[in-house]
């Protein structure tokens, strides 16, 4: 009786049925995996497909994960980036709409500089997608100099190598970078943190023409309160440097770094 009942079930399915149906999901799997659709558990697309609502945190951890730097702060001038995530597609305008906004304005190159060149994340590609390695933060100040006309490695990485570096802590609450200025065989120290941080460490501010002027730390507040009141930036990051014309300078110091005389943004 056993042998003729699998003897009809051999019999009653396709021999080339295994095959085809191993062939048929991996399809179908392959199809998913492109639209990022490949889940774990079949439940979670029913309680997705009911939800009315999501709730997100300011940053879109939930979503996409991507920084995207929307304005740029200098004493004289608001800048406004367009696009968004870590595509290169946008540009920089000023406050009258024009795009050749870094010509026009040395503190917001000096700004974008600062950015990228204290900074150790690293702009990747995925599959044709654009993607960071290392902070978003940080990914999203390397896009917005790309979107100004700055090539990360001719009047980045080349132009300011870098050659000691100060990490990130919650402590200092700021990361600084020593830098040789190739052009001119001097050295400049980029710092970038936070906001009351940073403003705390400097004394003077750069006008659009490159000329240093005393810090207006009011202004920097009100413009600070204003920003984030209007949802503009998830976050505040400064940018400061500081020049040194000795060719023998090898190492930054904390002690160094806080005297710090320019703030750029």
């Amino acid at each position: 009786m056993f042998t003729a009942a699998v003897a009809l079930a051999v019999g009653a399915i396709p021999e080339g049925l295994p095959a085809a149906v191993t062939i048929t999901l991996a399809i179908g799997v392959a199809r998913m995996a492109r639209r990022r659709a490949v889940i774990r558990r079949l439940p979670a697309v029913e309680t997705l497909g009911s939800t009315t609502v999501i709730g997100s945190d300011k940053t879109g951890t939930l979503t996409e994960n991507q920084m995207t730097v929307r304005t740029v702060w200098t004493p004289d001038d608001r800048f406004d980036v367009t696009g968004s995530g870590y595509a290169a597609d946008g540009t920089v305008l000023d406050s009258t709409g024009q795009a050749e906004a870094m010509v026009n304005s040395e503190a917001l190159r000096w700004c974008l500089l600062a950015g990228a060149s204290c900074n150790d994340a690293t702009l990747i590609s995925r599959d044709g997608r654009p993607g960071v390695v290392g902070d978003p933060t940080e990914g999203a100040m390397l896009v917005v100099a790309g979107k100004a006309g700055l090539d990360l490695d001719t009047d980045v990485a080349h132009a300011f190598p870098r050659t000691a570096v100060i990490p990130f802590s919650s402590e200092r609450q700021y990361m600084a970078t020593l830098h040789e200025e190739a052009a001119h065989h001097r050295y400049v120290v980029f710092a970038k943190g936070a906001i009351e941080r940073i403003l705390a460490l400097c004394a003077d501010e750069m006008a659009a023409d490159g000329t240093v002027e005393p810090l207006d730390r009011q202004a920097v507040v009100t413009a600070a309160d204003d920003l984030g009141g209007a949802a503009h930036l998830a976050r505040w990051c400064r940018g400061s440097r500081r020049r040194y014309g000795q060719p023998h300078v090898r190492v930054v110091r904390k002690s160094t770094v806080e005297r710090i005389v320019v703030s750029l943004s």
